[in-house]
């Protein structure tokens, strides 16, 4: 008897060490996958969540949107990089590495014409460190940049959608303050990426559907209240939220992910807002037409990318014989939207850029003090003199390999002048409302005010300016364990000062107005006789 219960259990001892097995095999399997979306989302693809708007916070909302969009995923896996694409990316940036890490030669009086002497006080043992910084901030993007040429290779047709500059203009409806059209054809979206990936495909095959471009955008820039000021000013009773603030489109997802570089995944962004507009109306008298109903309820968005972000603009059409950037973000967003109301907020960029310093570790996870932000900014500055020694100013401000959304220190975004002038050389003056950000936070009330009336809608009553007051000042600095603010190096600002003059007193020009010089004197004297 014993004997046969040893066999038994010997017979049964492989099937046993076989399940383990396969068990174990499983489990590391997705470990491994769990790891590899967590790192996924660590190193990019969370910064829809940005500018203090969390993931949970909008899900309700965003999760009962319907949608109508429509482009097959016939991408693949953008994710992948073959080893060819890795080795020229690798010899790429070694390349760039090389020149950018080469010392710039000053004489001891010698000033640059962007304000800032620069006389190369870093010793030889500091260049390891700027190679290293230096590879820190272009490798992601070289990668990117590769993948880009390579979807373009493997998807000859998605030129066709990225070229929206081909697409014919679109007819709106007369009836509706906001760009809005309605279309009867089934639509879908495999775009599932960020926030996209929270929205419903509907078949509307039978169905009229309208749809709805944005009436607004708040284009810029980082750090000078964009997500406070869009927050508030989307509680005004006329406006249909989107369902975040953020969604990335015209500078990163059409771009990067096959499957949502068609129109109809940033349509269906608004889908939720066009509904509401839709059902939102008030009857008013036109000649010759009597009573209609009239739509007055906008919508819009608040990407603060969109005005300085052109990182791939060499491998759009439109830019192939240019040695120049010829197409930016604001001929797509024009060539849409002809008439729509541009919204632009502005800081001190030397406080924005210390701000965006002290936030953006938050994301990008390195350590933030003023002695390494010190050092980052003479690299920078080094290295954007050294551009424009060999490129045109335009390029050099849009150069998405020395300075990206990866960046810890970005100054071309502190440019202003030359971004607004792209804009301004598409859209009107009275197209485009500028908020000093030391304005806004000295009055909030007015600076609302006066963005509403910009934007066209119906003066608030006190109780609804209250609830546009009452809201929380959004993504402010971070301090310190006292809770006090880490400030700059004196020799940090007043470095950053000189730099940043030309730049402001070009800005001041183009306004018409010396407070966007940033000075003292500024203050009391605003209009520039020309």
């Amino acid at each position: 008897m014993c004997a046969c219960n040893l066999c038994a259990r010997i017979k049964r001892r492989p099937i046993v060490v076989l399940c383990v097995v396969v068990l174990t095999v499983v489990a590391i399997s997705i470990i491994g996958h769990w790891s590899t979306v967590r790192e996924d989302f660590r190193t990019g693809k969370a910064d829809i969540f940005r500018d203090g708007v969390s993931k949970s916070d909008d899900h309700d909302d965003a999760k009962q949107t319907s949608v109508n969009n429509g482009v097959p995923n016939e991408g693949g896996d953008y994710a992948n990089t073959n080893v060819g694409n890795l080795q020229d990316a690798a010899n790429e940036r070694a390349t760039f590495v090389r020149k950018a890490s080469e010392p710039v030669k000053h004489s001891a009086s010698d000033t640059s014409k962007f304000g800032a002497k620069m006389t190369s006080a870093r010793t030889p043992e500091n260049r390891s460190d700027v190679k290293k910084s230096t590879e820190t901030n272009t490798i992601d993007f070289i990668i990117q940049e590769k993948d880009l040429r390579r979807i373009k290779k493997e998807n000859p047709e998605i030129i066709e959608n990225w070229n929206l500059m081909d697409m014919k203009p679109i007819s709106t409806l007369k009836r509706f303050k906001n760009p809005c059209w309605y279309e009867r054809r089934p639509l879908r979206s495999d775009c599932r990426i960020g926030l996209f990936k929270f929205i419903k495909n509907v078949d509307t095959a039978t169905n009229q559907k309208l749809r709805c471009l944005p009436y607004f955008y708040v284009i810029g820039q980082p750090k000078c209240g964009t997500t406070d000021i869009y927050f508030r000013l989307i509680q005004h009773p006329q406006i249909a939220k989107p369902p975040n603030k953020e969604p990335f489109w015209w500078n990163k997802f059409r771009l990067l992910y096959p499957e949502c570089f068609s129109l109809d995944t940033y349509l269906k962004y608004f889908a939720k807002a066009a509904m509401k507009i839709e059902s939102h109306y008030r009857w008013r008298w036109t000649e010759g037409q009597g009573q209609e109903k009239y739509h007055d309820m906008v919508t819009g968005e608040g990407t603060s990318d969109t005005m300085w972000d052109n990182r791939y603009w060499s491998e759009l059409p439109g830019n192939e014989n240019c040695s120049s950037v010829c197409v930016t973000n604001a001929d797509y967003v024009h060539h849409l939207t002809p008439g729509a109301k541009i919204i632009v907020a502005v800081r001190d960029p030397v406080e924005r850029l210390y701000s965006d310093y002290m936030y953006e570790y938050l994301w990008l996870h390195y350590k933030p003090s003023p002695e390494a932000f010190h050092k980052e900014v003479v690299r920078m500055i080094e290295e954007f003199q050294q551009c424009v020694t060999m490129f045109s100013l335009r390029r050099c401000v849009y150069n998405g390999t020395q300075e990206n959304s990866e960046s810890s220190v970005r100054i071309r975004v502190g440019m202003y002048e030359v971004h607004i002038k792209d804009w301004l050389r598409l859209f009107p003056r009275d197209q485009i409302h500028v908020i000093r950000f030391e304005d806004y936070i000295h009055d909030v009330g007015r600076e609302m005010t006066r963005l509403f009336a910009f934007l066209e809608l119906r003066p608030v009553s006190t109780k609804e300016m209250k609830t546009v007051l009452k809201l929380p000042v959004t993504n402010k600095r971070p301090t310190g364990k006292d809770g006090a603010k880490i400030h700059m190096k004196p020799e940090t600002c007043d470095l950053l000062e000189r730099f940043y003059r030309p730049f402001n007193e070009k800005l001041a020009q183009l306004l018409n107005d010396k407070k966007y010089l940033w000075t003292k004197s500024s203050d009391s004297e605003t209009t520039i006789t020309k």
